[in-house]
C-alpha cells in the first residue's frame, strides 16, 4: 500500500486541475452558487435523473459541462482534509471526475450533457468508462486489482444515478473484464495516466 500525505494530495488537486483544464470546488456547506450561476437548471436537470438533495451532495462528486468556461467538477470534501473522505478516495474519486472531463471535451458539453441526461445506458456507459482511473489507481495503490465485491459495489453506486438492473448489470461485466486488463498493469485511462505518472514520482 501507498502513503500518501495531505500535502500530496493537496496538490494533486492542483496537478490534476491544471491538466484537465477544470475548476475544482470544494463542499465547505451548502452547494456553493457557482454552480448554479454557471448551470441555473443543474437541480431540474438532475432530479430528472438523479435525486440531488443534502445526502447526494454529501456524498458524490458531480462534473459539470460549462460551454462558458472551464468544466466545472464538485467535490464533496476540501482536498487534503479527512472527515469522512479518506485521502487515497480523494484521489480515486477525483481521477473519476477528471475522466469525465476528458469525455466533455471530446463530445462537446451540449452532447455530453443531452446523453448523459438523457439515457440511463448512456449513462452508465459513461460511468463505467470513468471508472477505469479507479481501477488502475486501485492497483496502482494497493499493488492488486479491486476484489468482486469492490466492483459488486462500484456497479451497484449507479442505483442513485436511476440506471436500471440491465444496466448495473452490464457496468459490472464490464468492470470485472477491464479489471483483468488492469492486473496485467495496463493504464490506458487519460486520467489513470495523468493520475498514476504524477503520484510515482512523489510517493
Amino acid at each position: 500500500m501507498k502513503k500518501l500525505t495531505k500535502q500530496i494530495v493537496v496538490n494533486y488537486h492542483a496537478f490534476m486541475a491544471e491538466k484537465f483544464d477544470v475548476k475544482l470546488i470544494f463542499r465547505k456547506g451548502d452547494i456553493p452558487q457557482e454552480v448554479y450561476d454557471v448551470f441555473p437548471s443543474l437541480n431540474q436537470f438532475c432530479n430528472e435523473t438523479i435525486t440531488v438533495d443534502t445526502a447526494f451532495l454529501n456524498n458524490y462528486a458531480i462534473t459539470i459541462p460549462n460551454p462558458f468556461g472551464k468544466t466545472l467538477i464538485y467535490l464533496p470534501w476540501v482536498a487534503g482534509v479527512v472527515t469522512r473522505v479518506s485521502l487515497y478516495n480523494q484521489v480515486r474519486r477525483l481521477a473519476h471526475e477528471c475522466q469525465h472531463a476528458v469525455q466533455i471535451k471530446h463530445e462537446g458539453d451540449t452532447h455530453f450533457a443531452a446523453s448523459y441526461l438523457g439515457s440511463p445506458a448512456m449513462r452508465a456507459n459513461y460511468e463505467s468508462l470513468a471508472m477505469h482511473p479507479e481501477l488502475e489507481i486501485h492497483f496502482w495503490y494497493y499493488g492488486k486489482p479491486a476484489t468482486a465485491k469492490t466492483l459488486s459495489s462500484m456497479a451497484n453506486k449507479l442505483k442513485a444515478y436511476r440506471c436500471g438492473a440491465d444496466d448495473i448489470a452490464v457496468t459490472e461485466k464490464h468492470l470485472v473484464a477491464y479489471n483483468k486488463i488492469v492486473a496485467r498493469g495496463s493504464v490506458s485511462s487519460e486520467a489513470g495516466k495523468a493520475a498514476i505518472g504524477w503520484l510515482e514520482e512523489r510517493v
